[in-house]
């Protein structure tokens, strides 16, 4: 990835991978620095809505392992809009909820979605 990157350091979905890799590291800073790039570069049309899923995803682990909750919140809530039944994103955002002490009704009103 590093030489890709050296080629082409603007190409959003190398970033997006290596700010995944920088996350399972622990290396947040790196992570967030690859993340960010990633999502300004990946524009969004229909071949690169995956790799933006996947980049807000790792952005949004980043931020709640960061205790940055909202951060962490406002991301997984873009993947769930893009993808409403996104596994993933709904069971990080639960997670993200909890930690906040958010109770289920404050979820359902800002959300604007039932539980299921």
């Amino acid at each position: 990835l590093n030489k890709v990157l050296e080629k082409y350091p603007e190409w959003g979905y190398p970033l997006a991978l290596r700010g995944g890799i920088y996350r399972a590291l622990k290396s947040y800073k790196k992570a967030l620095t690859d993340l960010n790039k990633a999502l300004e570069n990946l524009k969004d049309r229909a071949f690169n809505v995956g790799h933006i899923t996947k980049a807000l995803c790792n952005r949004g682990a980043v931020y709640f392992a960061m205790e940055k909750y909202n951060e962490a919140l406002a991301d997984f809530n873009k993947v769930l809009i893009r993808d409403p039944k996104n596994s993933y994103a709904l069971q990080e955002r639960s997670a993200v909820y909890q930690a906040l002490g958010r109770n289920d009704k404050k979820m359902v009103e800002e959300s604007g979605n039932e539980l299921t």
